[in-house]
């Protein structure tokens, strides 16, 4: 089952969808900062490493600044990934204004889905 067929079984019409891959060190932005008093919010993400014989640390963020990580993952092989869920009902409030980041803290490419919507 894709990630897009779960989220579709799990939420019926769920939003919006980005999907991208990310390849340089740095903080990246996955969503945007969505504008005064509006809220992203996350229902589910997924993070997978394509890149093989690198290992490699991801954070996803809340904003740009450090400090502000809400989870972390290491990816050692090629599709190495997890995807995670926020439990039918809720969602990851991301808070007014604030965008949702990548970090990457070597040099590898890292796949993404993210399955939200902007209140």
């Amino acid at each position: 089952m894709s990630f897009s067929q779960f989220i579709q079984e799990r939420w019926g019409n769920p939003g919006l969808v980005v999907t991208g891959m990310y390849d340089t060190i740095g903080v990246h932005t996955l969503i945007p900062a969505p504008g005064v008093n509006n809220n992203i919010n996350v229902q589910g993400f997924h993070l997978q490493s394509e890149e093989s014989q690198v290992t490699h640390t991801v954070f996803v963020r809340v904003g740009v600044d450090p400090g502000n990580e809400i989870w972390r993952l290491r990816l050692v092989n090629d599709g190495d990934g997890e995807m995670f869920f926020i439990p039918t009902g809720t969602v990851l409030r991301l808070g007014a204004n604030k965008p949702l980041s990548l970090v990457l803290l070597a040099k590898a490419q890292v796949g993404y889905n993210i399955i939200y919507y902007i209140d």
